[in-house]
C-alpha cells in the first residue's frame, strides 16, 4: 500500500502568473515527480495542462510496479478470502467440485 501512497496526486495544476519582457500574463502550470525526476509545463488553458496531468499520472502509475506476482501453496477458495475478505463466487465452486 506504501507504494501507492507515492504515485497518489503526484501531480498538480495550479494557476501562475508569469512575467516576460514587461508584460505579465496568466498560465496553467502541471508539476510533479516520477521516481525522484522532476516535470513542469505550462499551458495557455486548462483542458490543456489537466490533459498532460492524466498522461503523467498514468505514465506514474505505470512506472510504480505496484503489482507483484508471488507463489502460494494456499488453495484457489483461501487466497480469494484473503485477498478480497469474501468468499469464493459460485462460479468458481462449481468449476472447483469438477476437478
Amino acid at each position: 500500500m506504501e507504494e501507492m501512497k507515492k504515485t497518489e496526486e503526484v501531480f498538480s495544476v495550479r494557476r501562475v502568473q508569469l512575467t516576460a519582457n514587461g508584460h505579465t500574463y496568466w498560465q496553467w502550470k502541471v508539476d510533479g515527480r516520477i521516481n525522484g525526476m522532476r516535470y513542469r509545463k505550462h499551458f495557455p488553458n486548462r483542458d490543456q495542462a489537466e490533459g498532460y496531468k492524466s498522461e503523467m499520472e498514468i505514465k506514474a502509475l505505470n512506472d510504480a510496479n505496484v503489482v507483484r506476482t508471488t507463489t502460494s501453496h494456499l488453495a484457489a477458495r483461501r487466497t480469494w478470502k484473503i485477498r478480497l475478505g469474501g468468499d469464493f463466487p459460485k462460479f468458481f465452486r462449481r468449476r472447483e467440485a469438477q476437478l
